[in-house]
């Protein structure tokens, strides 16, 4: 399971952290919605650009995106973030609609900030610009 994010927003980079500690059996990788990677899966996709602020995250040859990827991510770390599964009974406007006004807001939220992450979790977690497939 890949994660795709925009490494320029602070809550986004935020939510990798909190991914990333809590993510105990390594099921999830990183990727930057502005790397190689990002890019060219967006074009394989034929995903939007007028998208730049969502979350995506690419399982099983398929992308899920805005309420639906974190959803799914929240549900993968499992233990009590799990139960966030039950938001899924809300119609998907519901959802992103909110998904969206905190999107657009994002960077008056947290600001543009990237992280630096440790050497060994770059290796480790995120998607090497060179060595990468679908």
């Amino acid at each position: 399971m890949v994660i795709l994010y925009d490494d320029s927003c602070g809550l986004c980079n935020r939510f990798v952290n909190f991914v990333l500690k809590r993510d105990k059996r390594k099921v999830f990788q990183f990727a930057s919605l502005e790397s190689h990677y990002g890019t060219e899966l967006a074009s394989i996709f034929r995903l939007s650009d007028d998208k730049p602020g969502t979350i995506l995250l690419y399982e099983d040859k398929k992308v899920f995106s805005q309420s639906d990827a974190v959803i799914k991510i929240l549900d993968a770390l499992g233990g009590i973030w799990s139960y966030f599964v039950i938001l899924i009974v809300f119609p998907d406007s519901m959802r992103n609609k909110f998904y969206k006004t905190i999107a657009v807001h994002r960077y008056r939220i947290s600001g543009r900030k990237r992280y630096s992450y440790p050497s060994d979790i770059l290796q480790e977690r995120f998607i090497n610009e060179n060595s990468f497939s679908f």
